[in-house]
């Protein structure tokens, strides 16, 4: 990964990353996609078991639904944990991203039934599964935010 310097309109030097060859990134992200899937797959037959089937309600109000709420919640605790921009706005933006525990603690029974209730041994287990997923996405999501430290700028 190669740093250049560039400079923003007011003349001030910036350093910024070229993203490496495509092909790399390409293998990387599909290499940690492909993990992430097949653990989020493991994840949903937690949450479904034997009983497999498709619905509207289940799959509209289910699983689409939150395939917007859950980039959203990984894009505001990445920023919350880059630690660029106002203290305020990360701090905001941590806040909301944690509201997926109780969110995820108060609905689970609606849709998955009591056996998923955090308070039975199951059901804690499928909250921690699906809590170390959000962590693992906002973690990813605050790399692009990060600033390149002058250390960095040695190796070019």
């Amino acid at each position: 990964m190669a740093i250049h310097e560039v400079h923003d309109v007011s003349g001030r030097p910036q350093q910024t990353r070229d993203g490496g060859s495509p092909t790399r990134a390409l293998l990387v992200g599909g290499l940690c996609g492909l993990a992430w899937a097949a653990g989020l797959r493991g994840f949903m037959a937690q949450i479904v078991g034997s009983e497999s089937s498709v619905d509207w309600a289940g799959t509209f109000g289910w699983i689409l639904l939150p395939g917007i709420g859950v980039p959203l919640n990984g894009m505001l605790g990445g920023y919350a944990l880059s630690g660029r921009g106002p203290r305020w706005a990360r701090i905001v933006s941590g806040a909301v991203a944690l509201t997926a525990i109780p969110i995820w603690a108060l609905t689970v029974t609606s849709f998955a039934g009591p056996g998923l209730a955090v308070d039975t041994p199951r059901g804690a287990w499928v909250a921690v599964y699906c809590w170390s997923f959000l962590a693992v996405l906002i973690l990813a999501c605050s790399i692009p935010h990060r600033a390149v430290t002058p250390q960095d700028t040695a190796s070019c």
